[in-house]
Order: structure tokens, then C-alpha cells, then sequence
């Protein structure tokens, strides 16, 4: 496919996240678009360390909470845990599923990012079903956290688009 010129006005909010280009902000020029090369990742250790964490978060989450869902007959700890939580033992599966759905998109880098996301909504649930029963609630909250560090340590031009200045406002 040839290259295709592009039109592109400066903006403040430059997109894609990190792009930095040394004219005059009124400045309208044209470019090739495949030259406009943006490094999206950081280090290869730090890449490789978010990957890490991201496979243990993944590895715990799939593993040890999903799969405990599945167990047919439930064990009597199954049991009881949800008639303490007050969650009928008959939604785990489907729990189970929605949380196996988040993991695998959380894995998938171009998906990435939506999976991190409802991963946190998934983890934020189950902390509020702790805090409601008066259990610890750290643990969710604790894993939350790791899989945005995971991520974060993936991409950190997204971790740095979210924390960029905006328009109009100072950088300190």
C-alpha cells in the first residue's frame, strides 16, 4: 500500500500520545503517515518486568480465583464463602466466565487496555462485596493496583497520555 499524506494542524493534545514536533503551533503541514513512528514502549526490562507482573495478576486471577468457580460439586469452603458473601452459589460460573473474559482481554495487547479496565470495575465489585460483609478488602484492591502497574509498565505511553498536562494548564 503506497504511503498516503496526511493533513495534520498543531494541537496541544497532540495524538498520539508522545509526539513531540518542533514548529510553530499555527503551523499546518503534510507528512507521510507511516513515517510518523511514535515509541510506544519503554525499556526492554521494564517491558519484560510489566509482562511479569501482568502474567501473575493473570496467573492468580484465572487459575486460583476462576477456577474455583467451576468446581462441580462445590467444596463445603466454596459453600460457605458464598453464603457468607451472600452470593448465590449457582452465579459462579458465570462470575467465573466474566472474570476468565476480563483476564484474556487484559493479556491481549491490542486489547490491552479494555481488559485493565474491567479488571479494576471486576476487582472494585468484589472489594464493595468485602467491604459489605466486613471481610479484609485489601486483596482486590491490592491486585487492581498490580495490574495497572503491569500495564503501565507495558505501555507507558498510555500511563503518560493520562498523566500529560492538558491545554491551558501549567506543567510544574
Amino acid at each position: 500500500m503506497p504511503f498516503e499524506l496526511t493533513r495534520v494542524v498543531w494541537t496541544d493534545n497532540c495524538f498520539p500520545p508522545g509526539c513531540q514536533f518542533a514548529l510553530d503551533r499555527s503551523a499546518l503541514f503534510y507528512f507521510q503517515s507511516a513515517a510518523m513512528v511514535v515509541s510506544t514502549t519503554g525499556s526492554r526490562k521494564l517491558t519484560i518486568a510489566g509482562w511479569v507482573l501482568s502474567g501473575i495478576v493473570a496467573a492468580f486471577l484465572a487459575l486460583v480465583s476462576a477456577a474455583g468457580k467451576f468446581i462441580q460439586p462445590p467444596p463445603q469452603g466454596t459453600l460457605d464463602a458464598a453464603n457468607h458473601l451472600g452470593l448465590p452459589i449457582e452465579k459462579f460460573p458465570a462470575i467465573g466466565v466474566l472474570e476468565i473474559a476480563c483476564v484474556i482481554l487484559f493479556l491481549i495487547p491490542r486489547t490491552a487496555f479494555l481488559g485493565a479496565i474491567l479488571l479494576a470495575g471486576y476487582l472494585g465489585g468484589a472489594a464493595a462485596i468485602h467491604v459489605r460483609v466486613g471481610d479484609p478488602w485489601v486483596f482486590p484492591i491490592l491486585f487492581g493496583v498490580l495490574a495497572w502497574v503491569g500495564y503501565g509498565l507495558r505501555r507507558p505511553d498510555v500511563i503518560r497520555a493520562a498523566f500529560a498536562p492538558r491545554p491551558g494548564q501549567q506543567s510544574s
